[in-house]
């Protein structure tokens, strides 16, 4: 019987994925895994969002572009380099029909 091979529906998968940290811009560092950034974005070309959180601004590489000016939060994993780390975007979500001022007051 294969029975021992198949895996029920019940069962947990074996790896799970790292949850995503809320963190501000200026407290990003390599050891880092996945992140929540929230801010302004700055500037968007050539695969790339600048965004500003009022703490600092962070280059994240996107396949996804923003407009700029507008309030978002980017899902991003943090990608250890030689001597830095690159932030890549898993995926942006526009937040600019938010309350920036109710948004901040929950999360900080």
């Amino acid at each position: 019987m294969e029975a021992a091979n198949q895996e029920s529906p019940n069962q947990q998968f074996a790896f799970r994925r790292m949850p995503a940290v809320l963190k501000a811009i200026r407290d990003v560092n390599e050891k880092d895994i996945r992140l929540r950034l929230v801010g302004t974005v700055i500037d968007c070309q050539n695969g790339s969002i600048l965004l500003d959180d009022g703490t600092g601004q962070a280059e994240v590489i996107s396949e996804q572009s923003a407009k700029v000016g507008s309030f978002v939060r980017i899902f991003t994993r943090v990608l250890q380099l030689e001597n830095k780390y690159e932030l890549r975007a898993e995926t942006v979500q526009d937040l600019s029909d938010v309350n920036k001022r109710l948004y901040k007051q929950i999360y900080g």
